[in-house]
């Protein structure tokens, strides 16, 4: 019986990136972590982008004089924007000659890390990129002091009445709460990150994958199957031994070639298959929910099924070891004896699949191995004594189940680490911006401060006095970053089919590390301002 067949072709190019097929390669990429990564180290450009406006505005009055007798001698306001300009971008060209030696020194850390073969210099559109990147990150830096400082009047400031603090300052409030929402953003990005990762990792996936060593024994001879399995069944930490005709996580076949009772010949219901042979539900310590497994007891069984939940639920069966399966291109028709519980058999992005499991006894494809809590690396040279007297000019490779789960999690964790790096940049970042506006504004208050403490203010009433106000912005802030935060991140969440929950005490522990952060930042600077002699701050007067 013949099915349509629709044939697509997908560029060999974009696989590692962007393919999501159901039936797919296993290790490779996604383009969601390319483009989160980009958005990431744009926030960091933007918040360093920020510290330099934010500092060039607070300074000011530094460069008024210079404005105004330029402004007197003939120079334009064009002029003066094109020379701030390209000091800005000048500073920018500098910094990427820095950050390119930096990265240069870092990459071979990095791929060792994540398993990488990056090249800085291997394309010569990235120095394009690079190029224009920094750019744009000198016009942008440079855009608001440019426009601020050319537009001074000489009048205005060879009379001294203009101050690096002149005015409400509303902009720069703008730009460090701006900052803030950013770094806060990716405070609760990392906590959410590290909370789905410990919930994939402690969720009950169906089957226990603790101490099985798996690996192919597709070189041994059918016949000498059934001694090897013997052999190393009686070793003294191995608990049992089975097969099957694939790793549980890497179930490559599928189709729609089952039907049942209720399915119409059109439909076409894609269901994967597994084969497996005697002890694999014990091994796994799977549960049967109904009916019973495979027994070697029962040579029936060869013709009959199991199946998971998911495909009794699909099936819409109410009683299904009652019901058959028959096979569409076989004609083999056979009866359901168990139904299994569900077990994530792919990754815990996608949901739980329909599964038909068939009986051979002779299946020897993978063999799984279940080890005792005994000396495990003993356990594995005896069973690789016993692999060398069947197969002795075949290398013995194994591997730990659970080493499989990691390695199909690795992106998932290296996004973790990623994030930790970008999180610490940002707030080191922000943290830099922040103790330099606090260092010129206490600058700009010194007096201020000096009177107050001829007048009997204490350090701490100095200290609070200084940093009220920046704790008011970071808390602005963090109602800013919130809503955006818990957007990013659910948006990135739907992605998984089994997922954590965001709670209240995630966005309150990242507001409270973003203002414990400031003002550590703030009051080590004000604390100095606070602690100073009155005398220097007025003998000038």
């Amino acid at each position: 019986m013949g099915y349509p067949v629709k044939l697509n072709l997908q560029p060999l190019t974009e696989i590692h990136l962007h393919s999501h097929y159901v039936a797919d390669m296993d290790g490779h990429g996604d383009i969601i972590y390319v483009r989160i990564f980009s958005i990431i180290a744009a926030f960091i450009l933007l918040i360093a982008c920020i510290n330099f406006m934010n500092l060039s505005t607070a300074r000011s009055s530094k460069r008024a004089r210079e404005v105004g007798l330029r402004k007197v001698v003939g120079s334009s306001r064009k002029n003066l924007i094109s020379q701030f300009f390209g000091e800005s971008v000048l500073l920018a060209v500098f910094a990427m000659i820095v950050a390119l030696v930096l990265v240069e020194l870092v990459l071979p850390f990095f791929n060792d890390i994540h398993g990488k073969d990056l090249r800085l210099f291997g394309n010569s559109s990235i120095i394009v990129l690079l190029l224009g990147i920094t750019m744009i990150t000198g016009l942008l830096s440079g855009i608001y002091p440019a426009l601020l400082l050319s537009s001074f009047k000489p009048v205005t400031v060879l009379k001294g009445s203009i101050t690096g603090g002149s005015g409400k300052g509303t902009f720069r409030k703008i730009l460090v709460i701006l900052q803030f929402s950013l770094s806060i953003i990716l405070i609760i990005s990392t906590i959410i990150i590290h909370k789905q990762l410990n919930y994939i990792f402690q969720t009950e996936m169906g089957f226990n994958r603790d101490r099985i060593v798996s690996f192919w024994v597709n070189r041994i001879d059918s016949e000498d199957i059934a001694a090897f399995k013997d052999e190393v069944g009686k070793l003294s930490n191995v608990g049992s031994v089975t097969f099957s005709s694939q790793y549980p996580t890497d179930f490559a076949s599928s189709g729609y070639g089952y039907t049942w009772e209720g399915l119409q010949e059109e439909d076409r219901i894609l269901v994967h298959t597994l084969t497996v042979g005697d002890d694999f539900f014990a091994t796994f310590e799977m549960k049967i929910l109904e009916g019973r497994g495979f027994s070697h007891q029962f040579f029936s069984d060869t013709l009959a099924f199991v199946i998971n939940e998911k495909a009794v639920e699909i099936m819409g069966f109410t009683n299904p070891t009652e019901q058959v399966l028959r096979n569409r291109y076989s004609e083999i028709t056979g009866p359901i004896i168990g139904v299994v519980q569900n077990f994530n058999f792919k990754h815990i992005r996608n949901n739980v699949e329909p599964l038909v499991i068939s009986y051979y006894p002779q299946i020897k494809s993978v063999a799984h191995v279940k080890l005792k809590t005994g000396d495990v690396s003993k356990s594995l040279d005896e069973i690789e004594s016993i692999w060398q007297k069947f197969v002795p000019d075949v290398p013995f490779e194994y591997r730990f189940l659970d080493d499989v789960f990691a390695r199909m999690y690795r992106a998932e964790k290296q996004m973790g680490r990623i994030f930790d790096y970008f999180t610490g940049f940002a707030i080191l970042i922000s943290c830099l911006g922040l103790f330099g506006l606090a260092s010129f504004m206490t600058e700009q208050r010194f007096k201020e401060i000096g009177i107050r403490k001829v007048l009997g203010a204490s350090i701490p009433n100095i200290v609070f006095l200084l940093t009220k106000e920046f704790t008011k912005w970071v808390l602005i802030a963090n109602l800013i970053s919130w809503p955006l935060a818990w957007f990013a991140m659910n948006k990135w969440l739907q992605s998984f089919a089994y997922k954590t929950t965001f709670e209240l005490w995630i966005f309150l522990l990242a507001g409270i590390t973003a203002l414990a952060i400031a003002l550590i930042t703030i009051s080590f600077r004000s604390f100095k301002a606070a602690n100073s002699n009155p005398v220097d701050a007025l003998k000038y007067e």
